[in-house]
């Protein structure tokens, strides 16, 4: 795609979003928009790849009216870091699924764990610390002896080990497993099942379905 049609592509939405009333249509229409900006960028890798990074070039701003601008960079930047998320998703799929069968645990819940935790991105960071593909957090990446949790191998081998744990340490039960990996097994054991709160309730239930997905794929 020429630079200049993808930057008219690009101020088309910006008008867009300045003629919708609504927060929900412009947050709708950015949705939509940058979807489909990561996907041109996906299927134009040779030439947008840095779309993100390098604006003033790529995207002609001249081009763009100047009160439009912000938006257009912003919805740019995201669009360029969902297609760097996505551009790595197939080689960290392998990453787990090979993780996996080295611990003999399931390949397509370890995949769906990493989906859940990260959307398979090593460089994800929680609000409470948990890092990398499987969010680990700091004492539990110090305790597997995880040097950088950030480094995707060493995240994947202690987030799977982690997991075999609490498979094993609740017989095989996924469900008690995965309330485990997210709340802690203190909190599993204390309520005598999955905790009531809502974070891992909606947790069990989210790697529950991407590992039917998986399953089903």
């Amino acid at each position: 795609m020429e630079a200049s049609l993808l930057a008219q592509l690009i101020r088309l939405q910006a008008l867009e979003q300045s003629l919708n009333s609504s927060a929900v249509d412009r947050q709708e229409s950015s949705s939509r928009f940058t979807l489909m900006l990561a996907r041109v960028m996906a299927a134009e890798k040779g030439t947008t790849a840095n779309l993100g990074w390098n604006l003033n070039s790529t995207l002609q701003m001249a081009e763009v009216p100047y009160r439009y601008q912000s938006k257009v960079r912003a919805s740019a930047k995201t669009a360029a870091a969902a297609f760097q998320a996505a551009s790595g998703t197939g080689e960290y799929e392998a990453l787990m699924e090979r993780t996996a069968l080295k611990y003999g645990v399931d390949p397509d819940l370890c995949k769906a764990v990493a989906k859940a935790e990260s959307g398979f991105n090593p460089l994800a960071t929680s609000k409470a610390g948990a890092m990398g593909l499987m969010q680990l957090m700091p004492g539990t990446a110090k305790s597997l002896g995880i040097d950088n949790p950030y480094d995707p191998e060493q995240n994947a081998d202690g987030g799977v080990r982690y997991l075999k744990t609490m498979l094993q340490k609740y017989q095989g039960d996924v469900k008690l497993a995965l309330a485990a990996y997210n709340a802690g097994p203190g909190a599993v054991d204390k309520h005598g099942g999955v905790p009531p709160y809502r974070e891992t309730l909606n947790y069990v239930a989210k790697v529950s379905g991407y590992h039917q997905l998986y399953l089903g794929g």
